[in-house]
């Protein structure tokens, strides 16, 4: 199982104050983490932006956004292993199930 200590950090290719890594996880699953200005993390506090796909596709992390933020090495390594899990698909069936009812509730709110 990979986590967060699998990661390896380069430089940012759009951001030269920034890193990135990503990472392969199996069934065409990968996670994209970022830190650094102008992104929802940042090196000095060891806290990162999050991103998943499935494919091309992205997987809503939160409700509200396809990305999260600000989450430590601990929290990073957690989401790993539920993109590894042998339930995954129904984790993201549940995610994506999450953003469309949150979205229905602001377009009626």
């Amino acid at each position: 199982m990979k986590l967060f200590k699998d990661l390896e950090f380069k430089p940012h290719a759009n951001n030269s104050e920034s890193v990135q890594a990503s990472c392969k996880l199996g069934n065409s699953i990968s996670i994209s983490v970022v830190a650094g200005r102008g992104l929802y993390g940042s090196v000095e506090s060891d806290l990162y932006e999050v991103g998943a796909f499935q494919g091309k596709e992205w997987i809503p992390l939160s409700c509200a956004d396809d990305v999260i933020g600000w989450q430590s090495p601990e929290q990073i390594s957690y989401l790993m292993a539920k993109l590894q899990a042998d339930d995954v698909q129904e984790w993201i069936k549940q995610k994506i199930g999450e953003k469309i009812d949150f979205q229905e509730e602001l377009d009626t709110a």
